[in-house]
Parts: structure tokens; sequence; C-alpha cells
């Protein structure tokens, strides 16, 4: 015969109230319901715990014996659980969170519905927006979280490095050899001034005796890598992204990778200095930087 807690938490209450009536009132059970409990503890020990007449209850020695040893007991017992439920509290919550559009699609996405299914209390709010914007929204306590591939000197903002993406130069798995001359080649470029190709250009030219005679390099301009993978799936043109953007459509043998060569992109997760930070933000925070470190080597 094992004792319960139930019956543990009826005898410290009597020893406690000295009376019956009294601690299955504070307990909220009945007046048999206590009385069951101390004799199940009392069977079990093989000694009477409790003396009682109809003008009073009382311990005998071996009832203030293990009052004495069980009371500190389950004092820890209820401290813990109220610590675990003070936590359990704080995880919970909403975080927000921003992004460009294009990683939060490819890499983002993912990595926060793997992090809810862990914190299931936590409410993730997520917005894809230009870099300037997630700064600012930040600065203004309207996000919590961003990821910018800038450092922004500003005091009150903390910034951790978060991965490093891989660019690579791709083009439609039919096509040629590597464009030896930049004019006669067709870039898919990302905005008025793709950053990330004009590297891999200058690597092409440099190749190329021609080139300086060349006329002007040939770039169509979209505004998302999911339009110039479209545009790189018909048409014999190349385009510098990130590996999480077209790993997958390399990996079906569609696309190829051209120019692999050690261009990268700093990402950074990027928040307000905080030194009491929530449980779940302390948690949302460090599980990206360890997800992140582990998607650089997939």
């Amino acid at each position: 015969m094992n004792a319960s807690l139930d019956s543990v938490a009826s005898f410290l209450e009597v020893a406690s109230t000295l009376s019956f009536t009294e601690a299955a009132r504070r307990l909220g059970v009945s007046q048999p319901s206590i009385s069951r409990h101390v004799r199940e503890l009392e069977a079990l020990l093989g000694s009477q715990l409790v003396s009682r007449d109809r003008r009073r209850v009382a311990l005998t020695t071996k009832g203030r014996e293990l009052r004495a040893r069980l009371a500190p007991l389950l004092a820890g017992v209820s401290s813990a659980l109220e610590e675990a439920a003070i936590d359990a509290r704080s995880e919970g919550g909403v975080i927000s969170f921003g992004c460009l559009s294009e990683i939060g699609q490819h890499l983002f996405t993912r990595l926060l519905i793997e992090f809810q299914e862990k914190h299931s209390g936590v409410e993730l709010k997520v917005r894809f927006l230009g870099e300037s914007e997630i700064v600012e929204r930040i600065r203004e306590g309207t996000l919590d979280f961003g990821v910018t591939s800038a450092l922004t000197k500003s005091e009150g903002l903390r910034f951790y490095p978060l991965l490093s993406e891989r660019i690579v130069l791709v083009t439609r798995t039919q096509n040629g050899a590597e464009p030896r001359i930049p004019g006669e080649a067709r870039f898919v470029g990302f905005g008025e001034r793709d950053t990330l190709l004009e590297p891999f250009i200058r690597a092409i030219a440099k190749k190329s005796p021609r080139s300086k005679s060349h006329g002007a390099v040939r770039i169509s301009t979209v505004n998302s890598h999911r339009a110039m993978i479209e545009i790189l799936l018909h048409r014999d043109s190349y385009a510098a992204l990130p590996y999480f953007s077209v790993k997958e459509w390399i990996r079906s043998g569609k696309l190829r990778i051209v120019l692999d060569r050690p261009v990268r992109n700093a990402l950074y997760l990027v928040h307000l200095e905080n030194d009491h930070m929530h449980r779940r933000s302390l948690a949302f925070r460090e599980f990206l930087r360890e997800r992140c470190r582990r998607a650089e080597l997939e």
C-alpha cells in the first residue's frame, strides 16, 4: 500500500488546524475524505497519528514526528509547482518577428513553425518587411525581433550574427557553360542594383579578353527571388541567389550552379537591448541562433 499526496496533504492540514472539519474546508473536500486519508496513512505506517474524541483533536508522538518530517517536503513540492506555473506563464504570450520576404519564405517560415511546435503557448506574429522598416519598428517597440543584412549604428539595439548566406550564380540545367563575355549573357537582377550579382559579373569579365570592348551588361530586374527563378527556368539567363532560395531547384535538377565563389551575405538578429527579457523571448532568440548555425551546414 502506498501513501498518496492526498493522504499526506490531509494529515498535514489536520495537524495544522487540529480540526477535521477545518482541514476539509481548506482543502475543498468532504470531512469523510479527510478521515479516510488519515486512516490510510496510519495503516501504512502501523501507528496512530491523530487521537480525537468529542471535544478535541490531538497529534500523537508519532504524529508530531511525522509532521516535522513531512511539512518541509510538502512545502518544497508546492514551491516547485508554483515556480513551474510561473515559468509556464512566462513562456507563453506573443512574439512579433520581422524579416525580408525572400529569406522568410525560404528559411524562417520553416524555423518558426518548428519553434511553435516546441512552444505551443507562444503566438508568433510574422511580418515581411524592408530592412529599414524592420529596424524602425523594433525601435518603436512594435516588433520584438527582426532579421537584417546590415548593422545599424544605433544605441539601444542589439545585433547577433545569425547566419552567412551562401550566394551562388545559377542558370537552368540545359544551358551551356558559364558565359565568357558579360555582354553576351543575359542576367536577372534583384531590384535596380543587385549587389550580389556584381562580384560574379566581375569574375566572368576577368576571364574574357574581349569584355572591355563589349557593350554594357544586360540585366533584367525583378523584385522577388521567385520571379527570378521563374525567368531562369524559361530563359537562358543567369542570376545570383542565396543557396537557400534555390536549393530545392538544384536538387530537382532544374537549375545548376554556374559559379560558387566565396560570396557571402551576412544576416543579423536584432532586438531592443533588454537585460530582463521574458523567458519566451530568450528561448526564441537562442532557438533561432542555434537553428541558423545548423542550417548553414545543411
